[in-house]
């Protein structure tokens, strides 16, 4: 049951928050003003987020796997949500920082936990299961993408933030199996 929680909510933060770097250029020119250079710096730091939190992933050993794992779809739903609420470039490059910690540990915690947590028989099967997650991102992207367009990039990312934060709000509360892994 553990491992189905675990991949049920990694799939669903890939779904909601993996695609928003596809839609990002969208927010570097209508909302923020700027031009490649922008974007640029935003995707840095959301490098420089993921390459912290990987760091840090890498350091944790097997110490509150689980919580950090719900603790990364926070990090993820609250930058998604600053994104939209607070229009300031400079404030984004912060949130893109914060987008990166989260995407980053939830996707790492997601995949150790998963192959620590199954029996050696299934180890490959569950990988196959992980390497066509990556196929999610190009599900969530044309909702996501239409729906830029549609309702305005600010919008979405409140709603996206929204859901992902009520998501991990949920899984906290109910999911006590999950945040007891180590």
């Amino acid at each position: 049951r553990v491992l189905l929680m675990i991949l049920a909510v990694s799939m669903i933060t890939l779904l909601l928050a993996s695609p928003f770097i596809y839609v990002l250029p969208v927010f570097v020119v209508e909302v923020y003003g700027r031009d490649s250079s922008g974007f640029g710096v935003l995707v840095s730091m959301l490098g420089i987020g993921a390459l912290l939190a990987s760091l840090v992933v890498a350091t944790l050993g097997s110490w509150k796997r689980g919580v950090f794992l719900i603790i990364g779809g926070f990090f993820s739903g609250t930058a998604l949500f600053l994104i939209g609420a607070v229009p300031l470039y400079w404030a984004a490059t912060f949130f893109m920082f914060l987008l990166g910690v989260g995407s980053v540990s939830h996707i790492t915690l997601s995949q150790t936990l998963l192959m620590d947590n199954v029996e050696d028989e299934f180890r490959g099967r569950v990988a196959s299961v992980l390497s066509m997650s990556t196929i999610v991102v190009a599900f969530g992207l044309v909702p996501i993408g239409v729906a830029v367009d549609m309702l305005g990039g600010r919008t979405v990312a409140l709603a996206i933030g929204t859901m992902l934060l009520a998501i991990s709000f949920v899984v906290f509360i109910s999911q006590k199996q999950l945040r007891r892994l180590d």
